[in-house]
């Protein structure tokens, strides 16, 4: 829903400088699926890792979670439908929700191997 307000305050059209490869009615600034990808995987990323014992798959887990995150950003860059302000505006406004959320819902870090039934 900020994004949404963010969308209707800046009202910033979509570029035209080249051509689409899909079409979209909405404003441009932020880009939702830039702000979206960083809550969701962002978010993910960070429960996984404070649940996980093993350093070697928290390493992989978060590389694989910040490059999801900034493929979906580049690729909304690729299709024409973002100026690269709007990604960045969106990453950052979803990497500022997820860590607000990391911080405000403490999870316990998991200190031993979580017994497998």
């Amino acid at each position: 829903m900020l994004v949404v307000l963010f969308k209707d305050l800046f009202s910033r059209a979509r570029p035209d400088v080249v051509t689409r490869l899909v079409e979209e009615t909405s404003m441009s600034f932020p880009s939702g699926h830039a702000s979206n990808s960083a809550i969701i995987y962002l978010t993910i990323t960070v429960l996984f890792i404070r649940v996980e014992k093993s350093l070697r798959t928290r390493v992989f887990a978060a590389v694989l979670g910040v490059l999801t995150v900034i493929s979906i950003g580049i690729s909304r860059l690729a299709l024409g439908v973002h100026w690269p302000t709007d990604v960045l505006a969106g990453w950052l406004f979803g990497t500022v929700w997820a860590a607000t959320w990391a911080l405000v819902v403490k999870l316990p870090v998991v200190d031993e191997v979580i017994d497998q039934p």
